[in-house]
């Protein structure tokens, strides 16, 4: 008997409003996250954007950690040596190759941040994926902006360190004395810079590619699209 009435108390409650509501809202929830799922799957990924944004976020990680060593070695030699001070009042010989490499890696960093726009643009907006001969382009411009530019610019400050003698006062504690211009091991840098510069130029060659072959492609499509 009470077996009975604990069963249909059980049926009463499972045909309340609530009970009903309740299972219409799983329901919706349910169909809400199928629709949210089905509508991202059709939205264009920008995967070559986001790879030059990434790149772009660690050059930039790699300059700050640049900075602060920087910093951190002048707060360790500040009793012996004013680095900055030096660097301006000698701006005329090597040290300026220091604050050259260091602006240059940071118009690297906006310039690879502001080509990520542009695979945004074309990727996203216009529905042209990169892909196939184009994708090959994108990694060599890729690679020419990360490695060409990034070495190039540390290799213009190294050369700056080096010629200037800060390196050589860094290592000797802050002893003035070990600061000594050295303009002819500037030479050793032409080399290298010059071999960089090029890594870097092959890859801005190769995205200008890549961005002309996605517009003409784009314009193609537009075209027979009118056409028809």
């Amino acid at each position: 008997m009470h077996l009975e009435r604990r069963i249909e108390l059980t049926e009463q409650g499972s045909r309340r409003p609530e009970a009903t509501v309740s299972g219409i809202g799983i329901n919706e929830r349910n169909e809400g996250r199928r629709l949210l799922l089905s509508v991202t799957d059709t939205l264009p990924y920008a995967k070559w954007a986001n790879r030059f944004l990434q790149s772009a976020i660690i050059q930039g990680a790699v300059i700050t950690l640049f900075t602060i060593l920087f910093i951190s070695i002048q707060l360790l030699l500040s009793s012996n040596i004013n680095i900055i001070q030096f660097l301006s009042l000698s701006f005329e010989g090597p040290a300026k190759w220091i604050f050259l490499g260091y602006i240059f890696y940071m118009i690297l960093i906006v310039a690879i941040a502001t080509t990520a726009g542009f695979y945004n643009h074309f990727e996203v907006n216009m529905h042209r994926g990169i892909q196939g001969f184009r994708s090959i382009l994108a990694w060599i411009h890729l690679l020419g902006m990360n490695i060409g530019g990034a070495t190039v610019t540390l290799t213009i400050a190294s050369a700056g360190l080096i010629g200037s003698g800060v390196i050589g006062t860094i290592l000797s504690g802050g002893n003035i004395t070990e600061v000594k211009p050295n303009t002819q091991i500037l030479e050793q840098f032409i080399i290298p810079i010059s071999i960089f510069a090029a890594v870097l130029v092959i890859g801005l060659i190769a995205g200008g590619l890549t961005f002309l072959l996605n517009y003409l492609g784009y314009k193609k499509k537009v075209t027979n699209t009118i056409m028809k």
